[in-house]
């Protein structure tokens, strides 16, 4: 299966807590048939940007949303051993259409797992 491009979420901003501040930087987030890019634009380079994070989408293990801001989504990765999940990563994004986009991401997320061979 090719890595294509399957949407492309201009806007996003990525969420960074320091002590009791929190940073949001722009971003751009980008989702292919097997990945999930966190995009920074480079300031003195108009269309080029920095990834950020870039994260297969088998190992999204849950989806999140604070209930007061429904557009704050987090994703926390990770692998699973035996009967135990370790998480390696997480990432704040607030995105404005976030119920759009986590329903394509848990879609892709879907098809990902169902077309990886089976380990049994």
């Amino acid at each position: 299966m090719g890595n294509k491009l399957v949407f492309y979420f201009g806007l996003v901003s990525n969420v960074f807590n320091f002590f009791l501040l929190s940073f949001f930087l722009c971003s751009n987030l980008l989702i292919t048939s097997s990945h999930m890019y966190v995009l920074r634009d480079i300031a003195d380079r108009k269309g080029f940007s920095y990834i950020i994070a870039r994260r297969a989408l088998v190992d999204v293990v849950r989806i999140t949303s604070k209930k007061r801001c429904s557009e704050l989504i987090t994703f926390r990765y990770g692998r699973f051993n035996d009967q135990e999940t370790t998480i390696y990563a997480v990432d704040r994004l607030y995105i404005p259409e976030a119920s759009e986009a986590t329903k394509l991401i848990k879609q892709h997320i879907v098809k990902c797992i169902d077309s990886q061979p089976s380990s049994s």
